[in-house]
C-alpha cells in the first residue's frame, strides 16, 4: 500500500471515528460531581463514549476493516502464483498483521484522545458537545 493511500485512509477513518464517537447534546447527560478527579472523569468518558448507540457503527467498521485486510492479504500469494507473478519478495501475512496492528493502535489512540478531551471538558465544568 502506498504511503499516500495510508494517509488518506487515516484521515477518513479518523474523521469517521470522531463523528461517530462524539456524543450529541441530546444524549450527553452527565451527573458531574464537583469532587471528581481526572480518573473519575476519564473513566466516565471511556464508558459513556463506548456505550452510546452511535458507537456501534464504529465497532462494526473495525471488524469489517480487519477482515478485509486479512482476506486481501491471505489471497495475494495464491493470486501471484495463479497469474505467474514469480517469486514474492515479502510475506503478505506479515504485512497483513502489521496493517491490522497499526489500524487497531490508531483506532485506540483516537478513542483515548476523544475520552481525554471529554474528561478535560468535564473537569472544566463545560457542556460537552
Amino acid at each position: 500500500m502506498q504511503l499516500t493511500a495510508i494517509f488518506i485512509f487515516g484521515l477518513v477513518w479518523g474523521g469517521l471515528m470522531i463523528y461517530f464517537l462524539t456524543p450529541t447534546r441530546k444524549i450527553e447527560n452527565v451527573d458531574f460531581e464537583k469532587d471528581w478527579t481526572f480518573q473519575h472523569a476519564f473513566k466516565d468518558s471511556l464508558i459513556s463514549i463506548g456505550l452510546q448507540k452511535k458507537a456501534v457503527p464504529v465497532f462494526l467498521m473495525i471488524v469489517i476493516v480487519v477482515l478485509a485486510i486479512w482476506s486481501f492479504h491471505s489471497q495475494l500469494k495464491w493470486h501471484n502464483e495463479a497469474h505467474g507473478g514469480g517469486e514474492m519478495t515479502y510475506n503478505p501475512m506479515t504485512q497483513a498483521v502489521l496493517y491490522i496492528v497499526g489500524f487497531i493502535v490508531y483506532s485506540a489512540i483516537l478513542y483515548l484522545y476523544l475520552a481525554y478531551r471529554r474528561a478535560m471538558l468535564l473537569l472544566k465544568n463545560e457542556r460537552v458537545i
